[in-house]
């Protein structure tokens, strides 16, 4: 069975600045997933050993930029955490898929999507590319999203994401096929869940690669200065042949 770990990077909505948004989906057997909890519980506590490691959520953007928990982190400190998860990452037999929407492109203007539209064209597009893959392995999967809910508005969210996720179970149903997909997602707190923060950090990776080059046209232009952090993550995406890029 595979745990399929969702988050987002960039803004679904009217953005001039955010170009793209990115919705990543982090496949791993659902026996990696204890050591890959461990492995960020023993990082987080070699770094910061007097902070309880569930009070530290990475987020890749935050990480990179030394924002939010990282703002008075230094530099170089920020650099190694990034290695060790990149070298985390590149230790386990994990699955990344990622839908990547260019929300300038004429086609989606010309719809005038609203930001729910964006993330529901987003997520249909990723579950049902995550479900083929589950179905090639013969394996069941259950999604994780790590939950927004801090408020009644950001509940509405959750609610919103359960729809979109009932709306592609009965698109499956009537069309005969069989889904791979277990039930519905469970909503999580990001900060406990190791792999829901490395989603985060693959997503955001991807986002900033297509904001940095949004011309490219393959996975090797999109890291042009051989960063390997992102050659990493990229070589996830081939390996699971999991970037498209929308419409």
């Amino acid at each position: 069975m595979y745990f399929l770990y969702f988050d987002e990077s960039g803004n679904p909505g009217h953005d001039p600045v955010q170009r793209f948004f990115t919705l990543a989906a982090l496949a791993a057997r659902a026996e990696h997933c204890l050591s890959i909890q461990q492995r960020l519980v023993d990082l987080k506590l070699k770094f910061f050993p007097t902070v309880q490691p569930h009070e530290i959520e990475i987020k890749g953007r935050n990480l990179i930029h030394g924002k939010g928990f990282f703002e008075n982190v230094r530099l170089e400190t920020r650099e190694a955490i990034l290695q060790e998860i990149y070298g985390l990452l590149e230790s386990k037999p994990l699955r990344l898929f990622v839908t990547v929407l260019d929300k300038s492109h004429p086609a989606l203007q010309r719809l005038g999507l609203l930001p729910d539209d964006v993330y529901r064209y987003a997520y249909k597009n990723l579950i049902q590319r995550v479900d083929l893959f589950l179905s090639k392995e013969a394996s069941l999967g259950l999604v994780f999203i790590d939950s927004m809910a801090s408020s009644i508005r950001n509940d509405l969210k959750d609610a919103r994401l359960v729809n979109f996720h009932r709306e592609y179970l009965q698109e499956v149903e009537r069309s005969g096929r069989e889904t791979s997909v277990v039930e519905y997602p469970v909503f999580v707190q990001g900060q406990f869940f190791a792999a829901i923060q490395l989603a985060d950090v693959c997503a955001y990776q991807i986002f900033h690669a297509f904001q940095t080059t949004p011309d490219a046209s393959g996975l090797e232009e999109l890291n042009p200065r051989g960063e390997r952090g992102l050659k990493i993550v990229l070589r996830m995406l081939q390996r699971s042949s999991g970037l498209e890029r929308l419409p």
